[in-house]
C-alpha cells in the first residue's frame, strides 16, 4: 500500500533499496541465504512476544467504558444516543437536587467546616497555625507550673 502511494506521489522517482526494505518489498541481504528463514522466524517470535506483552497489559472493555473512552454494545446504535440523553439527563437531575439540598455558609459555619474569620483566605491557614501554637505554649506553662506530687499529697487532695 505504502509504495502504491509513494509510486503515485512520485511516479518518477525510483524507490531506494534500503527504501523497498523497510517496506518488506525486498528482504535484507545482511545475512547468509542459509540463515535468513532463521531470521524471519525470530523477527516473527520477537513481534509475537511483543504483541503478547502489549496484549496483557491492554485494559479491559469495562474497564474502558467506565473512562467513557469506548461505548457499551448492550445496544443497538441507534438507541445509544437515546440512552446517553437519558444518562445525561438524569445526571443533571441529581445534581440539581444535590445543589438545592446543599447547606448554606451559616450552618456549615456551625458545624466548624468553614471558619467565620474576616481575613483574607491566604492568611487563614496562618491564623490557625498561631492559634494551635498559643493552644501548645499554654498547655505547656500549665504543665510547667503544676505543683508536685508531695505537694499535692501533703495537702490532703491525694
Amino acid at each position: 500500500i505504502r509504495y502504491n502511494i509513494a509510486k503515485k506521489l512520485h511516479p518518477k522517482i525510483r524507490l531506494t533499496r534500503f527504501t523497498l526494505i523497510n517496506l518488506n518489498i525486498l528482504k535484507s541481504t545482511d545475512v547468509s541465504n542459509s540463515l535468513q528463514a532463521t531470521q524471519e522466524s525470530l523477527k516473527f517470535k520477537r513481534i509475537a512476544l511483543q504483541l503478547t506483552r502489549k496484549l496483557s497489559s491492554r485494559h479491559t472493555f469495562q474497564y474502558l467504558v467506565d473512562l467513557n473512552i469506548l461505548k457499551e454494545k448492550d445496544l443497538a446504535p441507534r438507541f445509544q444516543a437515546i440512552a446517553q440523553s437519558l444518562k445525561f439527563k438524569s445526571t443533571a437531575c441529581k445534581l440539581d437536587h444535590k445543589l438545592e439540598h446543599r447547606p448554606n455558609k451559616i450552618k456549615l459555619e456551625e458545624k466548624n467546616i468553614i471558619k467565620t474569620e474576616c481575613l483574607a483566605a491566604s492568611l487563614q491557614l496562618v491564623a490557625q497555625i498561631v492559634k494551635f501554637q498559643k493552644r501548645i505554649e499554654k498547655v505547656h506553662y500549665k504543665l510547667d507550673h503544676r505543683p508536685k506530687r508531695e505537694e499535692i499529697i501533703t495537702s490532703g487532695i491525694l
